[in-house]
């Protein structure tokens, strides 16, 4: 079974959507996974309703990833107002931020839980971003 990577860009921003593509491929092919995968990138609104439909939580998050199965691995939906923040505060470029916001939600759908091993994993695989 291919890969099959979709971005869908519903920011009015121009953000890498090839090399966001290519850090998906990335990180399936190095945790040995196969299936479809969707990255939206959103806004604070999209994520505070998904975050209030889904989670109960009334408020804007960075980063919701759902895992689906039967050959599709998730989605990863990534607020790109809190993506522009965080690379404000951490002297990041914005697609750097993205890829790692990807990552984070990638990384969550494959099984993985907060921690330090983690959050190194997120940092390296986005450095396709820069």
């Amino acid at each position: 079974m291919q890969n099959v990577i979709k971005v869908t860009n519903k920011q009015k921003k121009r953000l890498p959507i090839r090399r966001l593509k290519a850090l998906a491929e990335n990180i399936l092919a190095q945790e040995a996974q196969k299936g479809e995968l969707s990255i939206v990138l959103g806004n604070d609104e999209l994520l505070c309703e998904l975050n209030k439909a889904f989670l109960k939580k009334d408020e804007p998050t960075d980063v919701l990833a759902f895992p689906l199965g039967d050959g599709i691995i998730g989605e990863v939906i990534v607020s790109v107002d809190m993506a522009e923040r965080y690379a404000k505060e951490d002297g990041k470029s914005l697609a750097e931020e993205v890829g790692i916001l990807a990552s984070h939600g990638i990384l969550h759908i494959l099984g993985y839980k907060h921690s330090e091993s983690m959050r190194k994993k997120e940092v390296e695989y986005a450095q396709i971003m820069c």
